[in-house]
């Protein structure tokens, strides 16, 4: 990104001002000590607006930006006396809440490895990751000591409130050395369709894709924002980041339910809403009036594709507020759909912000031309150091390949799905995408997915799985007729499965090897 217009995008949105105020000198002072891992963002907050409400969690539990900073560093040096240090690797399995932010913010403070784990995790799946990090120090909610105990000895374990207790013994003098590294994290990949990978970060490119975030979204300074999504996820960790860059107010619930996330948005007065597809269609389900938060600007989405119908049913109870944006763990973000881009283009995954560049480029490497499908790469200024398990990924002049396909039209990016989803019947290439945006539009469909099975015939067959509207009865021959004039002959399904829900992981997305098993049973 040029930096003029990093910079400039930052002083128009209020994160830095004129730097002969007082507050401003502080948080320069701050940003060239401690850069802008999580430990140096809440420091610059601090810096600005040390006594604003920094976190807020559903157990009431809050706390200022100057006692989070307080807090943080007696964290720091509680998990120092265990021998966490700059040359760490630190597993943290909890809950959104005020002591997991701690527990992230006091192995940041010591420029120590975050790796950020799937509160879905198996035990053995965690077994297998802890050794093969392998971590220094797992730290966990009570809720998954039995988990924890699972996996014996591999590696020494803390549990939230006992880390809470070590570092309420802690004197409090602050931390006065920046960490050694800064901001080095490792995320899962969301593991749809088989193990999660780790993807390892470092804090090169935050500020500029912070900056791209804030050219097409309307975040604040001092905006008080409610994240839905699990902190584990990349969404759900992009989302703290940018709401302490902004010195806003985090609001956090240990568990999704729409009910009380309405509440939260209505006691909290909550500007900007970070969320998935799957919660914006429960908060749909939840009423048939839109309720009433005149505050709330922003719902930003991301994590999976948001379906065209509910795009549409979203903005008409809630208003112009939703941005759907587009990125992976590997990548960050990709493109950012506005309300106005979702307005004319619902299942569009909108255009890349500035300083991101985007490319369409066929099996050849070559570009396609508009509405043809090709592999989608992108250039992010966030660096990421590659897989945990030593691979890259494809990259090519700069550009990293998503795994993803789509096609532009109108300067809108489309994407088509994952380029390892793409169904191969009778010879011709199916994206069930495309299905899936067609049955999406059917008034009696509230959700639908559809994937390729193995097929005697053809060599694989598309096969659809819905969820029915609320009183609506899905009549199987009726939707394959409606298919017929929707889709192109080999995308029309062979087989409909019927199903009260979709199988999802955490964050909503669907799970593949799940739904295979629905097919599977049920066709």
């Amino acid at each position: 990104m040029n930096p003029l217009v990093k910079w400039s995008t930052l002083a128009r949105r209020g994160i830095v001002g004129p730097a002969f105020a007082e507050g401003s000198l502080r948080q320069a002072g701050v940003y060239s000590r401690w850069g802008v891992g999580l430990s140096g963002q809440i420091r610059q907050a601090a810096a600005r607006d040390p006594q604003r409400l920094a976190v807020v969690d559903d157990t009431g539990e809050s706390l200022t930006y100057a006692a989070l900073v307080a807090r943080s560093d007696r964290c720091s040096k509680a998990l120092a006396r265990l021998g966490i240090g700059a040359d760490s690797r630190v597993g943290v399995l909890a809950r959104n809440g005020v002591g997991t932010v701690l527990a992230l913010l006091g192995t940041s403070g010591l420029g120590g490895e975050l790796v950020v784990l799937n509160t879905g995790i198996s035990s053995s799946q965690l077994g297998y990751l802890a050794a093969g990090m392998p971590l220094n120090l797992l730290i966990h909610d009570d809720e998954f000591a039995p988990a924890v105990a699972a996996i014996g000895d591999i590696c020494p374990t803390i549990s939230l409130s006992a880390l809470a207790e070590a570092a309420a013994a802690e004197g409090r003098r602050p931390l006065d050395q920046p960490p050694a590294y800064s901001g080095r994290m490792t995320l899962l990949t969301s593991g749809t369709s088989g193990v999660p990978r780790g993807v390892r970060r470092s804090s090169s490119g935050l500020v500029e894709n912070f900056a791209a975030f804030l050219d097409r979204v309307d975040l604040r300074v001092a905006d008080t924002v409610l994240v839905s999504v699990p902190l584990y996820h990349m969404w759900g960790m992009s989302a703290l980041g940018m709401t302490f860059g902004v010195r806003g107010t985090l609001v956090l619930q240990r568990r999704f339910e729409a009910p009380a996330a309405i509440e939260a948005m209505r006691t909290h007065r909550v500007g900007a809403h970070f969320a998935v597809p799957a919660m914006l269609q429960r908060l749909l389900d939840l009423t048939t009036d839109a309720p009433r938060l005149p505050d709330l600007r922003v719902v930003a989405s991301s994590g999976s594709r948001c379906p065209a119908g509910m795009v549409t049913d979203f903005m008409g109870a809630y208003g112009d507020v939703l941005h759907n944006i587009y990125g992976t763990t590997e990548t960050g973000i990709v493109t950012i759909a506005t309300a106005t881009d979702l307005r004319r283009a619902p299942e569009c995954a909108g255009s890349p912000p500035a300083g991101i560049k985007l490319a369409l480029l066929d099996d050849d490497l070559h570009p396609v031309a508009d509405g043809t499908v090709g592999r989608v790469f992108v250039g992010n200024p966030m660096a990421r150091a590659g897989y945990t398990d030593g691979t890259a990924g494809q990259v090519h002049r700069g550009l990293r390949f998503t795994g993803d396909l789509g096609h532009l039209r109108d300067g809108l990016l489309f994407v088509d799905g994952r380029e390892d989803e793409l169904v191969i019947c009778g010879g011709e290439s199916i994206y069930p995408v495309e299905l899936e945006r067609a049955l999406g539009h059917h008034p009696d469909v509230r959700e639908v997915a559809a994937i390729g099975v193995p097929d005697r015939e053809f060599g694989q067959r598309l096969v659809a799985v819905v969820v029915a509207r609320d009183g609506a009865t899905i009549n199987a021959a009726a939707l394959t007729a409606y298919a017929r004039r929707e889709v192109s002959r080999h995308g029309v399904p062979r087989d409909i499965v019927v199903v009260d829900s979709l199988p999802r992981n955490e964050v909503g997305k669907v799970a593949i090897e799940a739904l295979r098993l629905v097919v599977a049973g049920g066709s």
